[in-house]
């Protein structure tokens, strides 16, 4: 256990800190931090200033705003691709949408290849919706059930096989069985 200031003991220890973007001449006062602890975060800072924190989740539109604006400042792109495992055109385009386009052409860039998908969250949130009652009602036919009220209210024919997933963990929280992926 880690030492807290006065004598008190801390019941949880001071996350983890790793530097994974150090300062290079380009950018001498800028630095982003690897932060552990509820889940991965990254801490951006312009000298001992904290300008930013976010998840280190590739899908999740701050980390691919961060990525595009280091690409743009003229951060090293081996540097950038080294720490975060990021392809360069794919930087290149986070970084082009924030200076080029619209609001709802960034939206399409930062939404990346998930944009053309049929299963929305949307759709997504529809079917958690209706999961309970549907299959308290017909436990055979409530994937093709749920399918048919989808294309009903949303327009979109769904496979059954791009639902399983989902009605596979609903299944299992009714039953308090956990998936294992």
């Amino acid at each position: 256990m880690q030492k807290c200031e006065r004598t008190e003991t801390c019941t949880n220890p001071a996350p983890l800190s790793l530097s994974v973007l150090k300062t290079d001449t380009r950018s001498p006062a800028f630095r982003v931090v690897r932060r552990s602890g509820v889940g991965p975060l990254l801490q951006v800072y312009h000298g001992l200033e904290l300008i930013e924190v976010l998840p280190e989740v590739r899908r999740h539109p701050s980390f691919k705003l961060l990525l595009g604006r280091l690409y743009n400042s003229g951060v090293k792109v081996v540097a950038l691709q080294q720490s975060f495992g990021v392809d360069p055109k794919t930087m290149q385009r986070w970084g082009h949408a924030l200076h080029s386009f619209g609001p709802e052409q960034l939206a399409q860039v930062l939404a990346g290849r998930s944009r053309h998908r049929k299963f929305t969250p949307e759709i997504r949130t529809f079917v958690t919706l209706r999961f309970g009652e549907i299959y308290r009602l017909n436990r055979e036919g409530y994937s093709q059930r749920l399918r048919t009220e989808i294309k009903a209210v949303f327009g979109v024919e769904l496979s059954g096989e791009c639902l399983r997933p989902l009605l596979q963990d609903l299944k299992n929280m009714r039953t308090g069985s956990c998936r294992e992926s």
